[in-house]
């Protein structure tokens, strides 16, 4: 099995735990040097608040969201390049829930063997609720959700998806998160574990996007355009979801 760990390269007190942390389930990770979306010139910045963003939301795309992003994207295509079906990406701040440890080896090894039907799966607790499960599976400890969950901090995901969200133009304008959550616009299926198997270690992270950046402005045309996309995104949803739903239950029961 891959396991990625996204982290920074001088956080070599991180690298240690992090390390003994997996270890400690049987799991061998591999580093991806974390990016600083501050420090990448303005020239790599301005990729990520172009029109795209201005339309899809009226804050700035913040400088750690951008280097959060541009490090699962470095992630994604290390794991395409091993040649490898499928991959675990972690955050810097993901740990093992201790009720969970003796399970956890086993449940990713199914998802591992299981990668020809999968896509996405999220591994942590997605605010995943009675009135939010669609469907659940009772092999795979996997459901589909009614609306999206927010966080990447713990993941399996497949070359097809890595593939598709690596070419979606999307990538540029909104967080890696919100990009990954959403089927209707990433294409891929989108699960959850029912049973979380991994939770943020409560240490503020400084992959994600804490820094708060000023808003882009009150234009009135991207404001339109912003609703208007809205309403189109709703309507989006509306159409797929049917087939989506269909095809998820094939999936998971």
């Amino acid at each position: 099995m891959l396991v990625y760990i996204i982290v920074f390269k001088e956080d070599t007190e991180r690298r240690h735990l992090l390390t003994a942390r997996f270890r400690e389930i049987g799991l061998e990770p591999t580093f991806i040097d974390a990016i600083r979306g501050g420090e990448l010139p303005t020239e790599e910045q301005k990729k990520f608040q172009g029109m795209s963003r201005q339309i899809w939301a009226k804050e700035a795309f913040r400088s750690n969201a951008i280097g959060c992003a541009l490090s699962h994207f470095q992630a994604w295509n290390q794991f395409l390049e091993s040649g490898a079906n499928g991959a675990f990406v972690f955050e810097d701040d993901a740990k093992s829930i201790e009720s969970r440890k003796a399970q956890i080896k086993g449940q990713l090894g199914r998802l591992w063997a299981n990668a020809a039907q999968l896509d996405i799966a999220f591994l942590a607790n997605r605010q995943i609720q009675n009135k939010n499960t669609v469907f659940a599976s009772t092999t795979l400890d996997l459901c589909c959700l009614k609306y999206s969950g927010v966080g990447v901090e713990s993941c399996f995901i497949t070359r097809p998806a890595a593939e598709r969200l690596l070419r979606n133009l999307l990538g540029w304008a909104l967080e890696v998160g919100t990009l990954m959550h959403h089927r209707w616009l990433n294409g891929s299926k989108v699960l959850c574990i029912t049973r979380p198997l991994f939770e943020e270690d409560g240490r503020q992270t400084s992959i994600g996007d804490e820094v708060a950046e000023k808003t882009s402005g009150g234009n009135l045309f991207l404001g339109l355009l912003r609703r208007g996309q809205q309403v189109a995104l709703v309507d989006l949803q509306t159409v797929k979801i049917p087939s989506y739903l269909s095809a998820m239950s094939r999936l998971v029961m």
